[in-house]
C-alpha cells in the first residue's frame, strides 16, 4: 500500500507562522533592517567629512596680591646659668689683657736708640766741625731790636728785623692811588599819599609858627590881605608844599602877599593828622592874615 504525502502540516510551528503575530514580526524585522541601513550609510559620510577644527578653551583666574607673611618674632631661649664657665672666661680676658701690656712695655724699651760708636783704643775721635753760632745780619728795626735805657730810645746796629732785598726787583714801579670813598646813596623819597578830610579823626594843629615878611609897598601903601593857601602836611608834621588859592582884597594881587605867605609857611610845623591814632599825610586849607601894627 502506498503512503501518501500529507498536503498541509498542522504542526505548533506552522501554526505560529501562520498566526497574526508573524505578520507584525516582519515589519520589525524590516524597519531594523532600515534603520540599519540608514546608519550605515550616515556614518559613512560622516567619515568622508572633514573633521571639525576644535578650539582650546582658556580659563581666566583673578590673581590676588599676596599679603606679606608678618614675620615670626623668635623667642630667646632662656640661657642656662652658667656661673662657672663665666668666672673662667673673665679669668682668660684678664690675662690677655695683662699679656699685652707686658708686651707694649717691652716693646717701648727695646726701642733702639741710635748711638755714635766709641773709637778704637789707639786712636784719638775724630773731631766734629763747630757749628756757626754767628746771628745772620739782617736790617730792620722791631721792639727787640731797641736798646734799654732811660731817655731818648737808642737802636742797635747790627741784628734787627728785616727780610733780604728781592732777588729779582719789579722793572716798574706802578704809582699807588688812594682808593676813592664812596659816597652813601641818597635817602629815598619818603611817598606822600593824602587821606581825604572826612576820614580824619584828628585835624593837624599848628606848633611851630613863623612870621612871614610884610611886603615894603603894601606897607609904605597901607594895605592889608587875607591869604588862602592850599598846604600838603606829611605825617612828620613837615610841609611838603603850600600854593595859594585866593587873596583878597582884590586890590593886594599886584603886592607879593603871596610869595612872602608861602614863604612864611614852608618853615611851619605842625601836630600832624591822625586816622585811628596813627599819623598821616593830608592836604588843608590855611588862612594867612597880613595886618598893619598900630
Amino acid at each position: 500500500m502506498k503512503q501518501e504525502l500529507p498536503t498541509s502540516f498542522d504542526s505548533p510551528l506552522v501554526r505560529f507562522l501562520k498566526g497574526p503575530l508573524t505578520r507584525w514580526a516582519a515589519l520589525i524585522l524590516l524597519s531594523v533592517l532600515m534603520h540599519v541601513g540608514i546608519f550605515a550609510t550616515m556614518n559613512g559620510e560622516a567619515r568622508r567629512r572633514p573633521a571639525p577644527r576644535r578650539y582650546k578653551k582658556i580659563k581666566f583666574r583673578l590673581l590676588k596680591k599676596k599679603k606679606k607673611p608678618k614675620p615670626r618674632i623668635k623667642k630667646k631661649k632662656k640661657k642656662k646659668k652658667k656661673k662657672k664657665v663665666k668666672k673662667k672666661k673673665k679669668r682668660k680676658k684678664r690675662k690677655k689683657r695683662k699679656k699685652r701690656k707686658r708686651k707694649k712695655r717691652k716693646k717701648i724699651k727695646k726701642k733702639k736708640v741710635k748711638r755714635t760708636p766709641p773709637p778704637p783704643p789707639n786712636r784719638t775721635p775724630p773731631r766734629t766741625p763747630p757749628k756757626n753760632t754767628e746771628a745772620r745780619p739782617t736790617f730792620g728795626m722791631s721792639k727787640n731790636s731797641m736798646a734799654k735805657g732811660k731817655g731818648k730810645a737808642g737802636f742797635r746796629r747790627g741784628n734787627t728785623l728785616m727780610m733780604e732785598p728781592d732777588k729779582n726787583p719789579p722793572k716798574r714801579v706802578e704809582p699807588y692811588v688812594v682808593p676813592r670813598r664812596r659816597e652813601p646813596p641818597p635817602p629815598r623819597p619818603i611817598p606822600f599819599t593824602p587821606v581825604p578830610l572826612f576820614e580824619i579823626t584828628e585835624n593837624p594843629q599848628e606848633w611851630k609858627k613863623v612870621s612871614a615878611m610884610y611886603p615894603a609897598d603894601a606897607k609904605r601903601d597901607g594895605i592889608t590881605a587875607v591869604v588862602v593857601l592850599s598846604v600838603a602836611i606829611r605825617r612828620n608834621g613837615r610841609v611838603r608844599w603850600a600854593k595859594v588859592v585866593s587873596i583878597r582884597p582884590p586890590q593886594a594881587k599886584r603886592y607879593d602877599f603871596g610869595r612872602a605867605a608861602v614863604k612864611a609857611l614852608r618853615r611851619y610845623r605842625f601836630r600832624p593828622a591822625k586816622l585811628k591814632g596813627k599819623p598821616v599825610d593830608v592836604i588843608v586849607r590855611y588862612i594867612y592874615r597880613f595886618e598893619l601894627d598900630d
